[in-house]
């Protein structure tokens, strides 16, 4: 009767190979996770930077048209320019 021997030495390398292709795999989700997140979040930063410019330039044409003089105070509040503090826009 002939005895096999437990022999690891075929084993170290599917080991190696396997821990390598689960590191890459996860690497490259975390890599088209975070490209994705600041895809977004650019996306998001430049339609709040529209909306904001939007915004003072419509305050700035109400100013002028409601005669305000005093321009620095446009936006600095919610209320309308040209109405009294207090007041509030609805």
């Amino acid at each position: 009767m002939t005895t096999i021997k437990n022999s690891k030495k075929g084993f170290s390398l599917p080991v190696a190979i396997a821990v390598t292709s689960v590191l890459i795999l996860l690497s490259a989700s975390l890599i088209f996770i975070a490209t994705n997140s600041i895809s977004n979040t650019s996306e998001d930063v430049s339609s709040r930077q529209a909306y904001l410019n939007v915004k003072s330039a419509l305050d700035y044409a109400k100013a002028y048209y409601t005669g305000i003089t005093d321009f620095a105070s446009i936006g600095t509040d919610d209320t309308a320019p040209g109405v009294p503090t207090g007041s509030r826009i609805e």
